[in-house]
């Protein structure tokens, strides 16, 4: 069996922040990605501020496109703002940017599992023991850490120890979003559209890349009516949309699944709990990149504490939610 300090499920901005953090501070950690490279199966809108490349060390190949504007089209009419120099905003790949985080973490000192599943967590004898198989060998084995953190999205596992994010109508979002391909396309501004016709209580977006843009609406599930149904009215018939998207080719369509309030909870003895998987992402906005990667933060900077003083109380990681 082998043993870390800590163990951290989900290669995503959180778990890759949380693994770095804490490996830098010399504890062992193993981070878990059920993918066979962090984000290859994730897609979303890509959009946070420049300021987290260099402040986390990043190339500037995680960087699609610069974003200097935004453009609110309101049932009233259009509002447009510039972003001021030292608040730009970029875009990026999230199977860019997460396999550059997982890289910083594994320089750090992380090892990183792809490929591995985590079939279920027990606490035993103050330790917590990590079941995982590995999805192309099917060989399975046990992980034995003193801390867990999950970073595992909003269908946490760590709700089986009832904390992190609890999916309700009432707090949760739906989206569906897309790729859609525009070569050396010249857009440079977050669109973000309002009205009837694409969500009661939410709205669709533009994010451009280089040479492809991301496209989704999403809403508050207690009050979508017809997803999908919106999202084709968006691209072909939106009077001012469907004239940047329509006849376009979509290279990538999913749903996904985000949410619109923090957790109640996300600490226990031996665990906490990160990113979307903790309900932190922005509940006006949907983004969750940013909000991760500050929780990453403070969620190792915890993790460190508490293996630097041997403590693993649920009193002393109740500091994480202060």
């Amino acid at each position: 069996m082998d043993n870390y300090g800590a163990v951290v499920i989900g290669a995503g901005p959180a778990g890759s922040t949380t693994a770095r953090g804490i490996a830098e501070a010399g504890y062992s950690v193993c981070l878990i990605e059920k993918d066979s490279s962090p984000g290859q199966t994730n897609i979303c809108a890509g959009g946070f501020p420049k300021v987290l490349v260099d402040e986390l060390g990043l190339g500037s190949e995680v960087i699609e496109k610069t974003i200097t504007g935004t453009e609110f089209y309101l049932p009233w009419g259009l509002e447009s703002r510039e972003i001021a120099e030292k608040n730009l905003q970029v875009t990026s790949y999230r199977k860019v940017l997460d396999k550059a985080l997982s890289e910083k973490a594994v320089a750090s000192g992380s090892e990183l599992r792809t490929d591995t599943f985590v079939t279920e967590v027990i606490k035993k004898n103050g330790k917590v023991l990590t079941h995982v198989e590995n999805l192309k060998s099917g060989d399975k084995s046990v992980i034995e850490s003193d801390l867990i953190i999950f970073a595992d999205g909003p269908n946490t596992l760590a709700r089986k120890f009832n904390i992190g994010f609890f999916p309700k109508s009432n707090n949760t979002a739906v989206s569906v979003v897309c790729e859609v391909e525009w070569a050396e396309n010249t857009l440079n501004n977050y669109e973000m559209y309002f009205g009837p016709g694409i969500a009661k209580w939410g709205y669709g977006w533009i994010f451009p890349k280089k040479d492809t843009i991301n496209v989704g609406i999403g809403c508050l599930y207690s009050h979508c009516d017809d997803l999908i149904k919106n999202f084709n009215y968006f691209i072909n018939e939106h009077p001012v949309a469907s004239k940047k998207l329509k006849g376009r080719k979509i290279s990538l369509l999913k749903s996904s699944v985000i949410p619109a309030q923090p957790a109640d909870r996300i600490f226990d003895e031996s665990m906490m709990v990160v990113g979307d998987a903790a309900g932190m992402a922005d509940p006006i906005t949907m983004g969750g990149i940013f909000h991760s990667i500050r929780g990453g933060k403070v969620a190792g900077k915890i993790a460190v504490k508490a293996l630097d003083e041997n403590n693993y109380s649920h009193k002393f990681l109740s500091q994480y939610q202060k």
